[in-house]
């Protein structure tokens, strides 16, 4: 993965901006292997923008995995996991894509997603629903250590999307 902070120093350099990419997208015929997807803010903002995509920092990603992933590049972001809440599925150093149109909550344990807290923080969990509410948990403590939210508390959070891939960062 590579880093780039300015969305105009991709132009040129064999890459394409995943935001510019429709519809279903047919891999093979892309000219380039790299495709650049933006950040979420996660720190330094204020309310209305943290969880937002910043296209002016961008994380480089092969096609590829993409395609293996069966991935549509324009609905992704990225987002380095900052510490090792989600130990042992995701480590810190990672980099997160985070599909953003998926705006609610699977019924699946297993699905990992990017939540905005009601006091305006960002967290990376596993998330469950059922009738008395949701449960949200980190790896790191298990389900038995999560927290509870009401429905009626959980509509002052928001599902900024769901974890589909991670790649752990290049060694040098």
């Amino acid at each position: 993965m590579t880093k780039m902070n300015d969305h105009t120093s991709s132009k040129g350099s064999g890459s394409v901006n995943a935001w510019e990419l429709t519809g279903d997208v047919d891999f093979s015929r892309l000219e380039s292997r790299e495709i650049m997807v933006p950040a979420i803010i996660d720190k330094n903002a204020d309310a209305e923008t943290l969880g937002s995509v910043d296209y002016s920092v961008l994380t480089a990603v092969r096609a590829e995995l993409l395609q293996l992933y069966s991935l549509e590049p324009r609905k992704l972001a990225s987002l380095t996991m900052v510490n090792d809440s989600m130990e042992p599925s995701i480590s810190t150093g990672d980099t997160l894509f985070i599909d953003t149109s998926v705006q609610s909550v699977e019924r699946c344990r297993k699905r990992i997603y990017l939540i905005k807290k009601s006091d305006n923080s960002l967290v990376v969990c596993r998330v469950d629903e059922d009738d008395s509410g949701v449960s949200m948990w980190v790896d790191m403590h298990g389900e038995e250590s999560a927290e509870r939210v009401s429905e009626s508390e959980w509509l002052n959070y928001s599902v900024i999307g769901r974890v589909v891939m991670r790649t752990a960062p290049s060694s040098a």
